[in-house]
């Protein structure tokens, strides 16, 4: 079997709860920067492979990735690099360059470097060295455009893709081998935190777990099989899913339904529909705060809400009159200082704690978490 004992990064010393929902409740937005791609920005991700790269998140849109600096520059959100997919000898003709996909790696044992996977149209896999600034490898066998990059969460050295070409493949990043290929209409995978499964999502809510055996260089298929849920809550494509921990897994449909359960189980512990208009062609991702209270979800119409994971209320409602497209991808940074999201635009939002949150502020807010809480249709 796998080996736990991997120095995978852990979450931090748990912050308490309270401290960290005043904090969401005083958030108030300071930056917006619009990319130089004039395209929607397809997903934002900060860096938890090692604490030394906790300041790092990334972008990407159109043909480009761009990666900032969270944390060293002040209140500033400080490009450090960015990548552009252009053509090369490995490209086929005709095929577009556009990027749908990335994920942050921990590199190899020894190497002070952080790497980052991205993928998309070209069908392949491009692993980005932050330290070298530099694509290093790149890994090919897709057919069709690859929609969602996964992280082993114990052996760094595996990352799984999924494709428009109805499969799946476990890769080892060290040899640059496909290590497993899964026959699978899949939209994207999410690995238990242990490792020894992952859970895939695809068109109408169907939600599939996949059980493996693992060594270093190889990797064997024990079942798999769709999981037995509720499925009134999920009917339409699937397009994000967490663990939260061990035992229970979220998972959101692009319909604006979110269910928290326990894979092991089948057991429906709480449902959530993301308030406001939701575009169901347009796939949009979530968050989990690190310490697994709190969770992020964006809506249609540019509104970010804030929900307490444990009880299902709404902790803040975000607004504001220049964010109007549909929210693709948001997150929370490591201590919920921040919280960033990235829209059917090129510009990506970043709201910020303010410890004076003014009273007319405070007052719109907990009239908009009223307003949000009432129509969001919890399920307790």
């Amino acid at each position: 079997m796998i080996d736990h004992n991997d120095n995978q990064s852990q979450p931090p010393p748990e912050e308490d709860a309270d401290k960290l929902r005043i904090r969401l409740k005083s958030l108030i937005l300071k930056k917006i920067i619009k990319e130089n791609h004039d395209s929607p920005i397809q997903q934002v991700a900060f860096n938890w492979t090692s604490p030394e790269y906790y300041n790092l998140v990334a972008t990407l849109g159109n043909t480009q990735v761009n990666i900032y600096d969270n944390e060293h520059f002040g209140k500033h959100l400080d490009l450090m690099l960015n990548f552009v997919n252009e053509e090369t000898p490995y490209h086929e003709k005709e095929i577009s360059r556009r990027l749908k996909c990335l994920v942050w790696l921990k590199a190899p044992e020894g190497h002070k470097d952080t790497h980052l996977a991205v993928g998309g149209k070209d069908r392949l896999i491009h692993i980005i060295s932050i330290s070298c600034l530099k694509v290093i490898s790149l890994l090919t066998g897709h057919e069709g455009t690859i929609i969602d990059l996964a992280a082993h969460p114990v052996q760094s050295n595996f990352l799984l893709s999924v494709s428009k070409d109805k499969t799946m493949r476990l890769w080892n990043l060290n040899s640059k081998k496909t290590l497993f290929v899964f026959d699978a209409e899949a939209h994207l995978a999410m690995f238990h935190p242990g490792g020894q499964y992952f859970i895939s999502g695809g068109k109408k809510g169907i939600l599939t777990e996949w059980h493996l055996h693992l060594t270093n260089d190889t990797a064997k298929l024990i079942s798999h099989a769709d999981l037995e849920i509720d499925k009134k809550n999920h009917t339409s494509a699937i397009d994000c899913i967490r663990f939260i921990n061990d035992e229970i897994v979220i998972t959101k449909s692009v319909d604006g339904r979110l269910m928290m359960w326990r894979p092991e189980t089948g057991e429906l512990i709480r449902s959530l529909k993301v308030p406001g208009k939701i575009h169901t062609n347009t796939p949009s991702r979530f968050d989990v705060s690190r310490d697994g209270h709190f969770l992020c979800v964006g809506n249609g119409q540019g509104n970010i809400f804030v929900y307490d994971i444990k009880s299902g209320s709404l902790v803040n409602s975000l607004e504001h009159r220049r964010a109007r497209t549909p929210v693709r991808c948001c997150a929370f940074s490591r201590d919920c200082w921040n919280l960033i999201f990235v829209a059917s635009d090129p510009f990506v939002w970043r709201y910020d704690f303010m410890e004076n949150l003014p009273n007319h502020l405070k007052r719109q807010r907990e009239s908009s978490s009223e307003e949000s809480a009432e129509s969001s249709g919890e399920d307790e």
